[in-house]
């Protein structure tokens, strides 16, 4: 198969088994992309879009093609580009986001190494706790380590090692890709309403198709677009 149908496949199957994010992927625009190393969220004017490394999508298995997928749509859906811009260690945040992530995708679609609260087992992190809670976690480890050499967590030792590596210039070959995000620096205030505001139109036409289809929507999206239906109008004087 080409590898404009490997991706449909893989969008097919993933609407089977889990049909919010199947919707939600097909209204993405997709890119492949060679000068991106894996895959990532990248910007399309005043939309989100999916670039895809073809050599890298090509050379995973039917199952971690879709966990791919899903796992870039749910950075979207979860407004991590948004967020990312307003931590200070942003290599750091990428890890927390990925570890929010991709507790939410069967283990049988993820790749080995993902990031999960499991993988640092040292530092007993709690299971569905969010961003902001892995990132104020881990940076306690990173300045442990600074301050001591370790941060009595080898696993997370290795990759502080590697971020200290990537900020000199070279790669570490298991930290989260997230380069494309760099697109979205620098986006005012006014264009940021309204690719929230395509980005909404976009979740909530999902719900409304996973619903026609007697579909599970994830817990999560449902609590936001509760959230969404009760936001009172703005009020002028």
């Amino acid at each position: 198969m080409s590898k404009d149908e490997v991706l449909a496949k893989s969008c097919k199957d993933l609407m089977l088994r889990e049909p919010f994010w199947g919707f939600f992927l097909i209204m993405l625009n997709k890119v492949w992309r060679k000068d991106l190393p894996t895959a990532g969220v990248s910007k399309q004017g005043l939309n989100y879009q999916l670039a895809i490394n073809e050599e890298f999508f090509m050379s995973l298995s039917p199952d971690h093609r879709q966990g791919l997928v899903q796992h870039e749509c749910m950075h979207i859906s979860f407004f991590h580009l948004g967020q990312w811009f307003k931590f200070q260690n942003r290599l750091i945040a990428n890890i927390a986001m990925d570890i929010e992530i991709n507790q939410m995708i069967n283990s049988q679609y993820l790749p080995d190494g993902a990031q999960l609260p499991s993988t640092y087992p040292e530092l007993n992190l709690q299971p569905n706790a969010g961003t902001k809670y892995y990132y104020d976690e881990l940076m306690k480890a990173e300045q442990n380590k600074q301050q001591t050499g370790s941060s009595g967590c080898p696993a997370f030792d290795d990759i502080s090692e590697q971020m200290k590596g990537q900020a000199q210039g070279n790669s570490g070959n298991q930290l989260p890709d997230h380069s494309t995000w760099e697109e979205f620096e620098g986006v005012g205030e006014a264009e940021e309403r309204v690719m929230k505001s395509q980005l909404d139109r976009i979740i909530k036409q999902s719900a409304d198709l996973t619903a026609k289809k007697r579909g599970t929507v994830p817990g999560c999206i449902k609590d936001y677009l509760i959230e969404l239906a009760n936001v009172e109008p703005p009020k002028f004087d």
